[in-house]
């Protein structure tokens, strides 16, 4: 009697198991795959400046819209899912910038250093520039420097 009732408990148990697996809650589909920028338009939302930087090779170029300075060059860039951070360190200059391409925000450091080696009254005979760049909405940038309209 105890074989049977043995028995009868296993095979319960074997037809029960797969019964109660097929009851949990399905795994969801996933999405369609996002599509990742080749490059990003980082633009101050005060019409400070911008920093146009290619994700691939590194390449970016820089404007200062107040000092009517622009410059070129090639940085280091890493990708951390949404996360996408540029920097870049020389003698005349250096940038640090964070964007979060799902939250659509975006931020910058620019500091601009030139020693000139004349005394001259130019508007780019500047010892030190350091702008900090704020972009509220990555998707609205153009590379221009007009400030971006508040609502």
């Amino acid at each position: 009697m105890r074989r049977i009732s043995l028995i009868f408990a296993m095979i319960a148990l074997l037809v029960g198991i797969p019964v109660q697996a097929q009851k949990r809650a399905r795994i969801a589909p996933i999405g369609p795959p996002i599509i990742e920028p080749t490059e990003i338009l980082l633009r101050d939302d005060n019409g400070g400046g911008y920093l146009l930087i290619d994700l691939v090779s590194g390449a970016f170029k820089c404007e200062m819209c107040e000092y009517g300075l622009a410059w070129g060059g090639t940085g280091t860039v890493k990708i951390d899912g949404c996360a996408i951070s540029f920097s870049i360190v020389t003698k005349e200059f250096r940038i640090f910038a964070n964007a979060n391409v799902c939250k659509n925000y975006g931020e910058s450091v620019v500091d601009y250093f030139n020693a000139p080696t004349e005394p001259t009254t130019a508007a780019t005979d500047v010892k030190y520039l350091h702008e900090y760049w704020v972009d509220g909405n990555l998707r609205d940038n153009k590379p221009d420097c007009i400030p971006t309209p508040t609502k």
